[in-house]
């Protein structure tokens, strides 16, 4: 850029800026100058989205109500003139004290209000800014019915994961981000002299059944997103979860589907999930929340603008006619470390504040395939099961075919050994594992009124994850299903292999 054009540049910016002063500069855009001071009530919350309503590029809705009957508020965002290319989905809050995700997604509206550039061209971007208002308005992880909803994503129990669910599959997002908070200074690092370093983390979905292309494009993304942000001045990390360092074990994400990041992935699409980190302790009125929101906002924009993402996702995703049902399908994994590497991880000392880097030799970085099983024809559940699965598969929106006239088929039943809900210390994960034993495969006579769920190429990863009695987390881990268990162990869902002859 020649010297005049510079000049000019910076001159023009200075008047738009004085034009302006509720926005700042950033690059070539205009993003609003003054984040949050203090938490959004749900009556604000409303408010904002009403008022946004009437702008011609968004249009709010409600995708449905909270256990005590608020609205969960689904925001969409696009240019009518321009053909839509990506769809993204950004919802938060799923834990009502993780307030940070929901305040960068109403700055992140109202700042493409100001300036409609944010928004890529061909970019139609979804918003749920709070996916559990219940609990954000009593300041509590739950809802308020008790239910963590970031574990009910399997079951759907609650109203406000089976509402997300219907908006997941509306959109069809090419793109969803879960928008989350971690504790900086908790007690185990703070017993260290230690408080955590990352300011804001972020992760792929990482479910065994997801294809390899779409866990290295979604790999590729967030070390992407690390390279823009420590360029920003903001500590950036790949998500972890774990104890501290020497001797506790950390991992990456639970591939498991009962969370969001995994659930959301079922449907097809990449799916993330952000961490900010927020001070637990001596944080009188969330006085971190505007950095919070900062660093939220930061990330969230550079996601949105990525040209690799939006040029990737219009060709990642293959034709129905291309998919094809899997062989095998995974039943148990877990993260293990398969080089004799040792990770270091980023701290900074709570007296000095200088950042440190301390070996943390049990950081586990790959998911590792113990066992599979062959992919069943499909599953059949019995009559007297059928009217709970039926339940089920509807919320998943999942196809089944009632059986009209007894029929013979060839299958396979599975019992329950046992469950283990105690904390698992050797494989670190959590309770409620399965342990299913399969019986040999027999011939049987099926009575009217049983389910038979077939797999397609197009919901097969997500039956099998459902459905497939023998996978260590599944189903039986959840009171409700657990009853349906008989007296022998003989698990309610039955493995077809194939019709009689």
């Amino acid at each position: 850029m020649k010297l005049y054009q510079v000049i000019h540049h910076y001159l023009l910016c200075a008047i738009l800026a004085l034009l302006s002063p509720s926005l700042m500069i950033a690059g070539d855009m205009f993003i609003l100058e003054n984040y949050p001071q203090q938490i959004t009530s749900y009556a604000e919350l409303s408010n904002q989205l009403n008022e946004l309503d009437n702008h011609p590029y968004f249009s709010c809705e409600q995708a449905g109500e909270s256990t005590e009957g608020r609205a969960l508020w689904l925001l969409k965002i696009a240019k009518p003139e321009q053909k839509i290319r990506t769809r993204m989905f950004f919802y938060a809050q799923q834990h009502g004290n993780e307030p940070a995700g929901k305040e960068a997604l109403l700055y992140l509206a109202n700042a493409i209000k100001q300036n409609p550039k944010l928004l890529p061209r061909g970019v139609e971007l979804w918003l749920m800014p709070s996916v559990n208002p219940d609990g954000g308005e009593k300041d509590q992880r739950r809802n308020a019915l008790g239910a963590d909803l970031n574990r009910d994503h399997m079951t759907l129990e609650q109203p406000e994961t089976i509402a997300l669910h219907h908006a997941i599959r509306s959109i069809r997002p090419h793109v969803s981000i879960d928008c989350h908070e971690f504790g900086r200074d908790s007690d185990d690092y703070l017993s260290q002299g230690w408080i955590e370093w990352p300011e804001i983390m972020m992760d792929y979905a990482s479910s065994p059944f997801l294809a390899d292309k779409i866990i290295h494009e979604s790999a590729s993304l967030v070390a992407r997103m690390e390279k823009a942000m420590l360029n920003k001045d903001i500590n950036f990390h790949r998500y972890f979860v774990g104890g501290v360092p020497p001797d506790g074990e950390q991992r990456f994400s639970a591939p498991d589907i009962d969370g969001g990041l995994n659930g959301a992935a079922m449907y097809g699409g990449l799916s993330f999930i952000i961490e900010a980190g927020v001070y637990r302790k001596n944080n009188e009125n969330n006085h971190d929340l505007p950095r919070r929101v900062h660093n939220y906002t930061e990330l969230l924009f550079e996601v949105l603008s990525d040209k690799t993402l939006l040029k990737q996702v219009r060709t990642l995703f293959p034709d129905k006619d291309e998919l094809m049902v899997p062989l095998w399908a995974p039943t148990n994994y877990f993260w293990a470390r398969l080089d004799k590497s040792v990770e270091q991880i980023p701290v900074i000392n709570q007296t000095t504040h200088e950042e440190m880097l301390i070996d943390a030799p049990n950081f586990m970085t790959d998911l590792v395939i113990k066992k599979r099983v062959a992919v069943p024809e499909a599953y059949l559940i019995g009559e007297s099961h059928a009217r709970a699965f039926k339940t089920l598969l509807t919320k998943h929106d999942i196809q089944f075919n009632l059986i009209s006239e007894p029929v013979d088929l060839i299958v396979e039943y599975c019992t329950l050994d046992t469950i283990e809900a105690a904390f698992d210390q050797m494989y670190h994960r959590y309770g409620g594992r399965s342990v299913v034993s399969r019986e040999e495969a027999i011939q049987v006579q099926i009575e009217a009124g049983s389910l038979v769920v077939a797999l397609d190429p197009v919901n097969a990863q997500k039956v099998l994850a459902l459905l497939e009695p023998q996978m260590m987390y599944g189903l039986y881990q959840y009171p409700a299903y657990a009853k349906l268990v008989a007296d022998n162990g003989r698990l309610p869902v039955v493995r077809v292999i194939s019709k009689a002859q």
